[in-house]
Order: structure tokens, then sequence, then C-alpha cells
């Protein structure tokens, strides 16, 4: 496991000075970004020390923020270790991460196309759009929040408080998985052709064909994926 460096991540080298309001808000905001996108990787150590020595705060809203990423998912306290960056495993993320995923927006975009359809539609293809521009120039980052965007918008679409509830509880673990899935991606076409696939699948009209494409898409390719990783 490696050790976060106060000095080491601020960009430039420089302490990061936040506003005194919302600083919580703030930390937490900035190390979910590192964690998400890889700055921080699974298994570093974040120690309160270092963190507040980087923020310029002291110890007390670093303890608030590395809780509130706990309740997330993104870290893990070990007692009398510390606090460490999650290492998500893939029978985890397989058995898991990938059943709920598909559970929520199986039920939030079948109740979406149900009765939002056209705005459903409408969204989803300025989405799809915009994400093959962004993949035109290997913008893999812009991807990746489309990404999550196109999904997000099945489940808000939806109207369903428990739906967009249970979408939120594990969004940054979504968002985590999205990002480290798509390094090992051949070409971020693959991410567009996937979602338009969804999009036709709703057009589609049929219940069976949009179960079908969610499954692959959220179950099937990702499972391949990690287990082509693991040969």
């Amino acid at each position: 496991m490696t050790t976060l460096s106060a000095t080491a991540v601020p960009a430039g080298g420089h302490r990061q000075s936040l506003p005194a309001t919302s600083v919580r808000e703030a930390i937490v905001a900035t190390l979910r970004e590192d964690i998400v996108t890889g700055s921080l990787t699974a298994g570093t150590q974040l120690k309160q020390d270092d963190l507040a020595a980087r923020f310029g705060v002291s110890p007390a809203p670093i303890r608030e923020a590395l809780r509130q990423l706990e309740n997330e998912g993104l870290v893990e306290h070990f007692p009398n270790r510390g606090v460490f960056v999650t290492d998500i495993s893939a029978e985890d993320i397989v058995n898991l991460l990938l059943p709920v995923r598909l559970a929520i927006e199986t039920f939030g975009v079948k109740k979406s196309a149900a009765t939002r359809r056209e705005q459903l539609l409408s969204e989803l293809d300025d989405i799809v759009s915009r994400m093959r521009d962004a993949a035109a120039i290997d913008d893999l980052r812009t991807v990746n929040e489309l990404d999550v965007q196109f999904h997000q918008t099945m489940v808000h679409l939806s109207g369903s408080e428990q739906a967009i509830r249970l979408w939120h509880s594990v969004h940054s673990r979504i968002r985590a998985q999205i990002y480290r899935m798509s390094t090992r991606l051949e070409s971020p076409t693959v991410v567009v052709d996937d979602h338009q696939a969804i999009l036709d699948a709703i057009r589609s009209e049929d219940p069976g064909t949009i179960e079908e494409v969610m499954h692959e898409h959220i179950i099937e390719h990702p499972t391949e994926q990690l287990r082509g990783q693991s040969d």
C-alpha cells in the first residue's frame, strides 16, 4: 500500500487553500474526484495529518470528509491501521455492484420509457451525440462523465424516489467502476456503440429487448473485461 504525500499530490506542489464555508464538502468533492478518476489508486493510505496539510485545515473536517467517503464506499477504515482507498474485488463487482446497477437501471429505464418516453429519448440522444464527439477526439474523461449522465438520466426520469435514492447510494462506486473499466477498452467508440444500442432498444418499445441490451451492457461486457484481466 502506498501513502498519500501532502507535498506530492497538490498540483504544482502548493498547499490547497479552501474557503471557510463548506470546507468539508470541498474536501470530499476533491478526494472523491481523485479516487474516482484514479489519481488516488486502490489501496492508497489517506493520512489525516497529510490531508490536513494539503488542504490547510484542522484534522476535524478531514475526519468528517473521510467518514462521508467511507459511507459512499470509496474508502475503508481499518482499526490500528488507518484509512485506505477501497479496493473493490472483481468478485464484489460481478456478484454485487453490477446486479444492483442492473436492477435499479432496468427498473428506471422501463418506467421512464413508459411515462416520459419523448423526453427520455431526446435527452439520451443528446448525450450519445456528445459522447460520440468526445470519443472522436479521444476525450475519455468526457466520455466517462457522459456515460454516468446517460444512466443517471434513465433513473431520474423514472420519477421513482426509491430508485433515485438507491442510485445515489452507489453513484460514486458506479463512477469509479466506469473510469476503471474504460482504461481497458480498445477505443472510446466502444462506449458510444453500447449506449447507442440501449437508445435503439428504448426506441423499439420492446421491454424484452431493453432488458436484454441492459443485461449485456451492465453485466456481460464488464464481466468479460474482468475475466480477461485475470487471465
